[in-house]
């Protein structure tokens, strides 16, 4: 039996055939691949990945770079506030508070003794900072955070000018009480 005689056959295989070969045959000059603007495109953008991707890294390596030297400070800071093996501790607190006072003046005037404008303006409010060092030592009641705050005062190399409130906590932190002595004066935080 051929495929002819069966009516509507032969249309429906030439149809398929003709359906079969349009693909085929398919006279459209599309290029294969990306075009020559798309390439360009490609090219910028990849050029624009590695230029952000390298501002990145270098902020992380900046960032590492601060956070390692911060934490060698603090490490140099911790070494410097500890109880000297040598020193006899005064009997007094009151004594040794002064000690912290006198102390905090040398510091000052040794590490700032090359910008004497600086120093002057130390100096003017040096009566009243003495006066609040000397309170809070006392208000501290320990010996051991008086002796430790004047021995890192002492001892603190020209690097460590702008940190004498942290020579001075970590000695609190190290030495003093965990809770506050009674009568104490109780800083109120700011609201936020």
């Amino acid at each position: 039996m051929r495929l002819d005689s069966i009516p509507g056959m032969r249309i429906l295989c030439t149809s398929l055939l003709a359906l079969l070969l349009v693909p085929a045959c398919d006279s459209s000059s599309k290029p294969k691949g990306p075009s020559e603007e798309e390439k360009k495109a490609a090219q910028e953008q990849a050029e624009t990945d590695k230029r952000i991707d390298e501002r990145r890294k270098k902020r992380e390596a900046e960032a590492k770079a601060k956070e390692d030297a911060e934490a060698a400070k603090q490490e140099k800071i911790a070494a410097l506030c500890v109880l000297p093996e040598d020193a006899k501790p005064p009997k007094k607190l009151s004594a040794a508070c002064q000690g912290v006072v006198d102390a905090e003046v040398a510091f000052l005037d040794r590490h700032y003794a090359d910008n004497p404008t600086a120093l002057e303006k130390l100096k003017s409010a040096s009566k009243m900072q003495t006066q609040m060092t000397m309170q809070m030592c006392e208000a501290g009641g320990s010996i051991n955070v008086a002796v430790c705050q004047k021995h890192a005062l002492d001892n603190a190399p020209k690097e460590f000018k702008k940190d004498l409130s942290a020579l001075k906590r970590v000695c609190v932190d190290k030495f003093g009480s965990k809770k506050a002595p009674a009568g104490a004066a109780v800083v109120p935080k700011k609201p936020r």
